[in-house]
């Protein structure tokens, strides 16, 4: 549940440690959205809650509009810069997302999905589909809860990088953000299969072979 926190909780949360990359990521694709504000350094996600002086506000405030932070979390010994998306409708906040602005590779956190699912027998069903361009060089995953991460690789880069993440989740509609995510990549991209990709191919694309090897 949502709800607006006290002054008291404001600190707490500036104090609440950063997660990694590949756990905040997990923690989205686990949960269809974050739920936790803290996770962001937030101190909730009510516009109440909120100071203009660090946000970037665009939109109709009647209607559809996003608060955006820049927000940056630890991965391995770098730091993965990003942009925070909170979406509202009026004051109704309906969901959140995440732009990635730094390099982070799609494989990296598909391995680290992978490595905890093993773990984990009984975790939640992370099963998901890719989508892919004619080109091969920009794609999709749709996850079954509706959470669908984009990704490319741009002028001969080696891996797929990711773009955004947006959520599986709209509180203003059950089903609005999972229908609006398959649409989305439906209209971009087709379905593809490791499994049915034409073998000559693959030493010539290595982001897609990386891509392969980690699903398998």
């Amino acid at each position: 549940m949502l709800t607006n926190q006290s002054p008291t909780r404001m600190h707490a949360s500036e104090q609440h440690p950063a997660p990694s990359m590949n756990a905040l990521l997990f923690r989205f694709v686990k949960d269809g959205w974050i739920d936790d504000p803290r996770a962001v350094k937030l101190p909730s996600f009510s516009k109440a809650d909120i100071h203009t002086d660090d946000v970037d506000v665009s939109g109709d405030p009647a209607e559809h509009n996003l608060f955006a932070w820049d927000r940056c979390f630890p991965s391995g010994r770098t730091m993965i810069c990003t942009e925070f998306k909170l979406y509202f409708y009026g004051n109704v906040l309906r969901t959140n997302g995440i732009g990635i602005v730094g390099k982070l590779r799609v494989t990296a956190f598909l391995s680290y999905l992978k490595r905890d699912t093993e773990k984990n027998t009984a975790s939640t069903d992370f099963s998901f589909q890719i989508y892919m361009n004619k080109t091969l060089d920009e794609g999709a995953i749709l996850f079954r809860n509706g959470v669908m991460i984009q990704f490319a690789a741009q002028d001969g880069e080696r891996n797929f990088y990711m773009k955004t993440v947006e959520s599986g989740v709209d509180l203003t509609d059950e089903h609005a953000a999972k229908l609006a995510n398959t649409r989305f990549v439906n209209s971009l991209f087709s379905e593809f299969s490791c499994k049915q990709w034409d073998t000559k191919k693959r030493a010539r694309h290595i982001p897609m072979r990386k891509l392969c090897a980690v699903i398998s």
